[in-house]
């Protein structure tokens, strides 16, 4: 899987989330975790749910195999400690999956990230900056190049009068 291009064709990593959006992206709370961060979930909630769901199969293959006949649990302890034991494993591929997961994305969340008027590379404010004659707006941050017309900062809602 190759590095994402700017569109001045060179590479760049996209901007890493911040830990609250993380957390509150764990828990799928949207309303939370802001709107630039649930539009990316939005482009990447199949292949993350495919990752988390892999990790819970493997956690049950593990538990049952590998931890559960080494392990008598008392009575119903038993029985809650393997799906426990599964969610677990499922969050952690989830978390370290999400690297691989925006990485496979990064066309898709770089628009995202244009559409919302930032770089896709570091997140920097790209409203207000000079384009250069190729038609492209330089990051400050990172200089990372994107065309001018794929910025598109968003609107805020127009004030509603009576």
């Amino acid at each position: 899987m190759s590095a994402p291009l700017d569109d001045r064709g060179n590479s760049f990593e996209l901007a890493a989330p911040t830990g609250r959006q993380v957390f509150w992206r764990s828990l799928g709370v949207q309303k939370l975790m802001g709107e630039v961060t649930a539009q990316e979930q939005s482009k990447t909630v199949g292949l993350e749910t495919g990752v988390a769901l892999a990790g819970g199969g493997v956690g049950l293959l593990i538990w049952n195999y590998v931890i559960g006949p080494y392990v008598a649990l008392p009575g119903i302890w038993d029985s809650l400690a393997q799906p426990v034991f599964a969610v677990i494993v499922a969050m952690t591929f989830w978390y370290f999956g999400l690297g691989y997961v925006r990485r496979r994305r990064a066309s898709d969340l770089t628009e995202v990230a244009l559409n919302a008027g930032r770089c896709a590379s570091c997140a920097y404010e790209l409203a207000d900056l000079p384009t250069e004659d190729d038609g492209c707006v330089v990051c400050p941050e990172c200089h990372a190049a994107w065309k001018a017309e794929r910025i598109s900062p968003e609107e805020p809602p127009p004030d509603a009068e009576p």
